[in-house]
């Protein structure tokens, strides 16, 4: 039942929180990148180290993901 539950919380609320983990990861890109360029890098070359360092947004937008519903 509490399966259940989850779920459709989950469906409910959907919309909500894929717009709360969308802000949630342009604030930590923009944080990272502003940092890099407090430490003297370009703006260009700060987003690209921004990108290396934290990775693909849609495979850390799946990874949160996965702890919102069971499987």
């Amino acid at each position: 039942m509490l399966k259940l539950l989850r779920r459709a919380w989950y469906l409910l609320r959907r919309r909500q929180l894929e717009r709360d983990l969308s802000e949630e990861l342009a604030f930590h890109r923009a944080m990272k990148q502003r940092e890099l360029q407090d430490a003297g890098l370009t703006p260009l070359d700060a987003g690209v180290a921004t990108r290396r360092a934290l990775g693909s947004t849609a495979l850390a937008g799946d990874h949160a993901r996965d702890v919102w519903v069971w499987p």
